[in-house]
């Protein structure tokens, strides 16, 4: 359903403004749909062309994020104190919007037309409704009109790995690993024993297109046990260099494997949580790495793209099948106690495809419906043999490689600087860097829908994740082949791969925002960063929910990195002024990093 709205000149801030509030596509937000919304692109022109164009020509700030719509007040209206929750995600954040025709300004008392605020939709009409004031119809209407906050699932990658299985299968690309295939025995090589891999897997590593792990792995999910394939030794940091990098080149399998054995290390709080729903969880996997391979380095660390080994149901999503559940539908003998009495065969038919045009089956059914109960009962199926519905004639191995960065330590410096300063301890940051993402509540690796407004800034930003995806701390296993003595071996930090450096003078002022916005929600969340600075943001092209051969810098998304020197925000001992001032002085760093001014 659509409306107009119509706001005369005096009621609304950005002048006579129509538009068509938006249907959006499932598992697509506001921030993607804009940009082939007519309506918004008009509002765009005009804001920036006729509302503001002193400050757009003076300070080249082309604004396509910002508050235009004025919520109009009945003159004898109550003042406006404080309003009622709206619909938010539970990030911290208050003022949340669908699209950004649901921010407004509104005059809080009616008689005083030079001091409004921004609100929401939601909220607003909340407390229009504990007040009984209806004056603004349109705006009422439209906030029924709103859609509820929802969680974006990044793309699918399962889909990705079926495309490769079957060019690998065809012979197009790949290249097989050195095994014998006739061995039963679960080693070091592979996952799985060799002889459970069809021909030619397995694979050698890096020898097929791999994509992005970036969906949400549960602690309680995460492998307890990594085998690290590491022919060149980097492990041991102390021997990596520039030189290794630019002159060899190296293919792997041009030096003999070395496997070293890591264990999973984590936080009391992290192995707390409880476990849930989804495949077991996974004893083993395995990671190879390359000095080929190496995207970043720093003061305290050097950062690899890494192969990630796990078992296929892991990374590829179960399928009901849609005709053996109509199968079932006809064959049930309890079909209408199920699905009640008096339903047609049509309408049961009607409930089960409306399920199944969803990429996520029962994501918004009603599963307290008894009409959904016989779904219920089918076989979701994530591994051959497959019916025959779903069997593909394509080989399918029992594990599958994705691309995750690894971070790597440098080992500690002992003694002190010439200030008197204790040297670097960089084992020390890698392991607080860990106990911050093991610590960060959900929503900060969330992707959701909307935008919030998020102070000190006036215009509404994503509501993206604010840090890549976490995939364990690992530590050295004692089993593992004696090395020379005093040699440093580094422990393994496994991180979502979120693209390069972020160059703050290439961005518009809509993504320095953002990137602002990031640094905000994360003391809601109870973190100071404390290095924030460019090299510590990552830029990449979007939307995550779309395949990568799809995605555009046209939508670019943001993350922040490097946590090694973060810490909470209440920890003891800090004084209570200490908190503020730390925030105060971080926000105003940021927002000089970044090129940003206030009231832009």
């Amino acid at each position: 359903m659509s409306v107009i709205i119509e706001n005369e000149p005096d009621e609304n801030i950005a002048g006579y403004v129509t538009y068509t509030y938006p249907v959006i596509p499932r598992n697509m937000d506001f921030e993607t749909y804009r940009k082939t919304d007519d309506d918004w692109k008009r509002v765009v022109r005009w804001y920036n062309e006729e509302s503001r164009p002193e400050k757009v020509i003076a300070k080249r700030v082309k604004k396509e994020r910002f508050v235009f719509n004025q919520w109009p007040r009945d003159p004898k209206g109550l003042t406006m104190k404080l309003a009622p929750r709206g619909m938010h995600t539970g990030n911290g954040c208050e003022l949340w919007g669908a699209t950004l025709y649901d921010f407004y300004r509104i005059y809080r008392i009616p008689s005083l037309p030079n001091w409004s605020t921004i609100s929401t939709g939601s909220k607003i009409a909340a407390w229009m409704k504990e007040a009984g004031e209806d004056f603004a119809q349109d705006q009422l209407r439209q906030a029924k009109l709103e859609d509820s906050p929802r969680l974006l699932h990044p793309y699918e990658i399962g889909n990705f790995i079926e495309t490769m299985e079957e060019l690998v299968s065809k012979g197009k690309i790949g290249k097989p690993l050195k095994v014998d295939r006739t061995d039963s025995n679960e080693g070091t090589k592979c996952l799985y024993a060799p002889s459970q891999y069809p021909a030619p897997w397995p694979l050698r590593p890096f020898s097929i297109p791999t994509a992005r792990l970036q969906k949400k792995l549960h602690f309680s999910h995460l492998p307890r046990r990594l085998i690290v394939h590491d022919p060149w030794d980097l492990l041991c940091t102390e021997r990596i260099n520039d030189k290794l990098q630019k002159e060899h080149f190296p293919k792997w399998g041009s030096k003999d494997d070395i496997i070293r054995i890591y264990n999973l290390n984590l936080t009391g709080k992290a192995k707390a949580e409880s476990r849930v729903s989804g495949p077991e969880p996974c004893p083993v996997a395995h990671l190879y790495i390359t000095p080929k391979r190496r995207i970043g380095s720093g003061n305290h660390s050097f950062v690899f793209q890494a192969e990630f080994e796990l078992p296929r149901e892991v990374l590829v999503e179960a399928k009901a099948c849609y005709e053996c559940a109509l199968e079932a539908l006809e064959n049930s003998p309890s079909r209408e106690v199920r699905f009640g009495k008096g339903l047609t065969k049509e309408e049961r038919r009607y409930y089960l495809e409306k399920t199944f045009k969803h990429s996520r089956p029962f994501e918004d059914a009603d599963l307290s419906d008894d009409r959904y109960q016989a779904l219920m009962h089918v076989k979701f199926q994530s591994k051959p043999p497959y019916c025959k519905h779903l069997e593909r004639g394509i080989l399918q191995p029992p594990s599958q490689r994705v691309s995750v960065t690894a971070k790597l330590t440098k080992p500690n410096e002992d003694g002190h600087n010439w200030d008197g300063t204790r040297k670097e301890r960089h084992q020390e940051h890698l392991r607080n860097e860990a106990g911050v993402y093991m610590d960060l509540p959900n929503h900060a690796y969330e992707h959701w829908n909307g935008y919030n407004v998020i102070h000190p800034l006036n215009d509404p930003t994503p509501v993206g994740a604010v840090v890549p995806q976490f995939y364990g701390y690992y530590t050295p296993d004692e089993c593992n082949k004696p090395i020379k003595k005093g040699t440093f071996m580094s422990p393994i930090l496994l991180l979502e791969h979120c693209g390069v450096q972020v160059s703050p003078e290439t961005l518009s002022i809509d993504h320095r925002q953002e990137c602002f916005s990031l640094l905000r929600r994360l003391h809601l969340a109870g973190y100071l960063h404390n290095s924030v600075y460019q090299r510590n943001i990552l830029v990449q092209n979007g939307p995550l929910t779309a395949p990568p051969s799809k995605r555009s810098q046209e939508h670019l998304r943001f993350r922040l990195i490097d946590f090694g020197r973060s810490e909470k925000i209440n920890e003891k001992g800090y004084s209570r002024e200490s908190p503020f001032q730390k925030l105060t002085e971080e926000t105003g760093v940021a927002y000089r990093n970044l090129n940003l001014e206030l009231f832009m």
